[in-house]
């Protein structure tokens, strides 16, 4: 490890929302292990981010400074904060870099235009959260701010070449664009007591998740007659109302719940805590839960419509399905039922956890970013 020198310039990561049920998710997640691994190796890095005003947040060796926000408009895209941004601009002196963790939210949005318009070093990072769109009013904020954010940034961090693809066609022009995956490091979870027979909904209650595909499944394991104890657990945003609908009225109470939500960065230890954990979601470009998962030793069941489905399926680290109730069940099944199955899936998840997703890498990666000359 390096030797962490204090007067350094700071490494700066934005993010746009910290709250008590975690709804901002994948992308808080991602920021939280690199600013972690970073501060680790030696650098002098803050995390920036949106606040509920009550949610705390410590991560060991980063400053984490958390700014309140006020609501413009639906969702995450009408989230402003001004003393974010105020921060941004004062400290800009001592900013080695700032890598904005970016989708088409005011906050992320103007902090990155900020530190363009300052001429500050920036990287963005999407997440899958910049793709073609054919609004006309999302059109006019990409000619307007999207593009030149772009255009002036050291690079464009991307997971997939979807993603690439995606960007690249927002950009409209030549960018620098670095494929780097998400990682993830090693958590203790020696305290945690595992329930083999728990299968896990992590994820926010959105159609785009299907919880209601998870409680069909559910349906057709107890008419299956198998033992298995199902829970819900996520911010609602719609699917609430029909999830508890649908537990009604197919008398489901006794085998599946819906548990709220937690806390960000305690997601591993309550993978760690079930025997599997499923996501039934289409349109994942990269779901950091299911990476979290294999890091718990926690079974993963998912569809081939993610951007992990590949590597995955070919390393043997998950089962991959139709995102069907019917072939959900089949794969929740055998890992019940088949106990040399289940480990086999769980050593292949470690492995790919060591050789394909690991923190340290990804970090090596960013260090090289961060150092490369303005063009």
């Amino acid at each position: 490890m390096k030797t962490n020198d204090k007067n350094m310039a700071v490494i700066r990561h934005v993010v746009t929302y910290v709250s008590a049920d975690g709804s901002f998710g994948g992308p808080l997640s991602v920021a939280i292990a690199q600013t972690r691994e970073l501060a680790c190796q030696g650098n002098t890095v803050e995390l920036l981010a949106g606040w509920d005003g009550s949610q705390k947040l410590s991560i060991p060796g980063v400053t984490v400074r958390l700014f309140r926000t006020w609501r413009l408009g639906p969702s995450f895209t009408g989230l402003i904060s001004p003393g974010l941004w105020w921060y941004i601009i004062k400290s800009r002196s001592h900013t080695k870099i700032a890598h904005i963790h970016m989708g088409r939210d005011l906050i992320s949005l103007i902090s990155a235009y900020i530190a363009m318009l300052l001429k500050v070093p920036f990287v963005v990072q999407t997440h899958g959260m910049v793709q073609v769109r054919r609004s006309y009013i999302v059109r006019m904020l990409d000619f307007v701010t999207t593009r030149r954010i772009f255009r002036k940034s050291k690079s464009i961090i991307a997971l997939t070449e979807a993603e690439i693809a995606e960007v690249t066609a927002v950009a409209k022009s030549d960018v620098r664009i670095k494929l780097i995956v998400n990682g993830v490091s090693h958590t203790d979870t020696s305290d945690v007591v595992r329930n083999q027979k728990r299968i896990l909904f992590l994820a926010r209650l959105h159609p785009r998740k299907r919880v209601l595909e998870f409680a069909a499944m559910c349906k057709i394991l107890r008419e299956q007659n198998l033992d298995f104890e199902a829970i819900v657990v996520g911010p609602d945003e719609g699917d609430l109302s029909a999830l508890r609908a649908y537990i009604k009225a197919n008398d489901l109470d006794a085998v599946l719940s819906y548990r709220g939500s937690i806390e960000p960065g305690t997601a591993v230890k309550t993978l760690a805590a079930s025997g599997i954990f499923v996501l039934p979601s289409f349109g994942e470009i990269f779901p950091m839960t299911v990476l979290e998962s294999l890091v718990a030793g926690t079974p993963v069941v998912t569809t081939r419509d993610s951007g992990m489905a590949p590597v995955l399926s070919a390393l043997g680290a998950a089962d991959i399905t139709d995102g069907t109730a019917a072939n959900l069940a089949a794969s929740v099944t055998r890992l019940l039922t088949d106990e040399e199955y289940r480990i086999a899936m769980v050593r292949c998840g470690t492995t790919a956890i060591t050789n394909e997703f690991n923190i340290q890498s990804v970090v090596r990666c960013l260090e090289e970013i961060y150092a490369l000359d303005d063009q």
